[in-house]
């Protein structure tokens, strides 16, 4: 199939067997561009090429290697550095074919380098600079080691890169992670703490000291414990419930209701006990702890008391609609954020720029992604909601994370086969079509022949009657001798007689088989006993006298006299 669809355009006398092919590869140690053959052909003599299959497998080894990197979305500069590789990939092809599709080393290479590489982007940063020199390098002391055969998978330039490049980036991210875990999750705690006093104050009337409690002492309160909590959202619905609960205490109700007000006795009675235990931001101010539970201890008095007290209409803290509780996320796209896995690399595009970013911190109690770049340092941060709506939007997507050699191989041979097929088509519809237009012009040929011999045919008919109407014109001038000579042969012709007949240069004996009965008309067979023609008998004198026809015989009385018999037979009955 390769050598179809990569046909050779000129093959020279002499051809390199693969050992030669080999070891002209070795000698190159440096590529410009992603075609290795203008390079190879370069280096052989006038009167050498490569052999037709190893033509084809180095051209669906360039084909292989520029998809791998177009498909990969390295950058430019990379693609550039990674060149050189292409040399190996060609040895690896030509020694065998299959090597895309098998475990081998060098795959698990360039997925080492698809890791490291994908967050790569041209910038004037030096350490980016720094980066791409280094690559450089490390390629080619790689390429040095495969020219002389010590190319070790396990140890080498490349991997020792690799290796110091994680190291400091390693250092770098967890400073990172160090720094912004918790100021993320203060960020969360206090858009959750937010969440619970907003949600249970809407629409209720509480005394104007009760309000001032819940939106400062108490919400700085659920700050602190969503913070220190391991389980964020745990802790979340407990202080919600909480709220609800403290909330619940100070709404009006019938005085004549028992039931209600056995209930609010019981929830009164320890949750003065559970406030103090969870007012974090007073644990260490004991004075203002016990005035505010006293201040609570007070209005709640009063209530048991059945005394009036003033109530108000809440009024709500100020929040971040994006991250309100309100906001209704689908699941779907939740769920694509929840598939999110920490070092994924992904591509973002702000303003029209798309830059690679690095998933570094993946927080699930406070709901909030920490992304960092190819140098370790922090790019941004999104709460899951933002998150999905720019996976929704495709202002971030995800880019390759592993080395898809094998997918990109059995993508490039599909193709092929599918133009290989293609093209047997189209050379079979030509040759039908080039059978037909064979089969017509034989068929046409013949019909011309037909028709020539048709024509023919016509002519010399057409030729004879000319002449026999020549002859009848040219009767009447034969002198009255002539007419009186050959009218004479005529009558001692009788049946049985042979006549011989002069056309076109050619002779035909015939025999005389009758006379009509007013003598006017002879009719003659051929030898076979098949009539031949019937002449006039001035035709005939006159073709007797041009040459035309010869008497040969007069035949005999008997045969004339019992045609004559005969003809009375038939005349009678």
């Amino acid at each position: 199939m390769l050598n179809f669809c990569y046909p050779q355009a000129e093959q020279k006398p002499s051809q390199l067997n693969l050992a030669q092919l080999l070891a002209l590869l070795r000698k190159i140690d440096h590529l410009d561009s992603k075609q290795l053959l203008p390079t190879l052909e370069q280096q052989l003599d006038p009167l050498e090429s490569l052999s037709q299959e190893h033509y084809a497998q180095l051209r669906f080894c360039e084909q292989l290697f520029s998809n791998y990197c177009l498909g990969h979305k390295l950058a430019g500069e990379i693609q550039q550095a990674l060149n050189p590789l292409l040399l190996i990939m060609a040895d690896l092809q030509l020694n065998n074919a299959k090597w895309a599709w098998q475990p081998h080393p060098f795959i698990d290479l360039l997925a080492n380098i698809q890791q490291h590489c994908i967050g790569w982007y041209a910038n004037d940063n030096r350490a980016s600079q720094r980066f791409l020199q280094q690559l450089q390098q490390a390629i080619a002391k790689l390429i040095t080691n495969w020219q002389q055969d010590k190319l070790d998978y396990q140890h080498n330039s490349l991997k020792v890169f690799f290796e110091q490049h994680d190291a400091r980036i390693s250092k770098l991210e967890q400073r990172v992670i160090a720094a912004e875990s918790g100021a993320l999750k203060a960020k969360r705690s206090q858009q959750m703490a937010t969440r619970i006093i907003n949600e249970k104050m809407e629409q209720q009337l509480l005394p104007s000291c009760i309000q001032d409690f819940l939106q400062n002492s108490w919400h700085e309160s659920i700050i602190l414990l969503l913070i220190n909590s391991e389980n964020m959202q745990a802790e979340f619905h407990r202080l919600k419930k909480l709220t609800e609960t403290f909330i619940w205490t100070f709404k009006p109700y019938d005085p004549e209701d028992n039931d209600t007000q056995q209930r609010i006795y019981r929830v009164i009675g320890h949750l003065q006990e559970e406030l103090a235990e969870n007012l974090a931001s007073l644990k260490h101010q004991p004075d203002k702890l016990a005035s505010t539970l006293a201040t609570i201890e007070s209005q709640h008095l009063r209530i048991l008391k059945g005394e009036a007290i003033e109530r108000s209409p809440c009024v709500l803290l100020d929040n971040n609609p994006l991250n309100d509780s309100h906001t209704k996320i689908s699941g779907n796209l939740l769920k694509k954020v929840n598939q999110l896995k920490p070092q994924l690399w992904l591509s973002h595009k702000v303003d029209g720029q798309v830059q690679a970013i690095k998933l570094l911190l993946k927080l699930s109690d406070s709901q909030q992604l920490l992304f960092s770049n190819y140098l370790g340092v922090k790019a941004c941060q999104y709460s899951y909601e933002e998150m999905a709506y720019k996976l929704s939007n495709n202002s971030i997507t995800a880019l390759p994370h592993q080395c898809r050699i094998m997918q990109t191989a059995s993508i490039l041979l599909e193709k092929l086969l599918s133009a290989q097929q293609q093209a047997l088509q189209k050379n079979l519809a030509l040759a039908n079509e080039k059978k037909k237009q064979q089969q017509a012009q034989v068929q046409q040929r013949l019909a011309d022949q037909k028709k020539a011999l048709a024509e023919a045919q016509a002519l010399a008919q057409q030729k004879q009657r000319q002449q026999e109407r020549l002859a009848a014109v040219r009767q009447p001038e034969l002198s009255f001798n002539e007419q009186q000579k050959y009218s004479l042969l005529l009558h001692k012709l009788n049946t049985g007689g042979r006549v011989r007949f002069y056309r076109n240069g050619q002779a035909r004996e015939c025999k005389l088989a009758a006379i009509t009965k007013q003598a006017s008309n002879y009719i003659f067979v051929n030898q076979q006993g098949i009539k031949d023609c019937e002449v006039l008998k001035q035709e005939l004198i006159a073709q007797l006298a041009t040459k035309q026809a010869e008497i040969l015989d007069n035949g005999d009385h008997f045969e004339d006299a019992l045609s004559k018999v005969v003809n009375s037979i038939r005349n009678r009955k």
